[in-house]
């Protein structure tokens, strides 16, 4: 009972509640990109907490993700794109 409980709150309403916050102050295209890190997170925290093992092929899918989240979020590039949309 205290598994569900916790799960719908913290896991649910308490990140449903910061996803709308942080909408107000943050791009959303940048927001959602670090959405992408949630495979991430599973795997550090299986590793870090449950002491589990990953393949060769889950740690090089975790460098993609986090290389891919790395060049979307670069400084500039999505304003160099933006601005030549409003000018041509």
């Amino acid at each position: 009972m205290l598994s569900l409980l916790w799960m719908s709150l913290a896991g649910t309403a308490a990140t449903t509640v910061a996803w709308y916050a942080e909408t107000q102050r943050s791009r959303l295209d940048i927001l959602t990109t670090w959405t992408i890190l949630v495979p991430v997170f599973g795997i550090v925290l299986s590793v870090g907490l449950l002491q589990e093992t990953q393949s060769v092929l889950g740690w090089t899918g975790t460098a993609i993700v986090i290389g891919s989240v790395a060049l979307l979020t670069i400084p500039g590039r999505h304003a160099d794109r933006a601005s030549r949309r409003l000018e041509g």
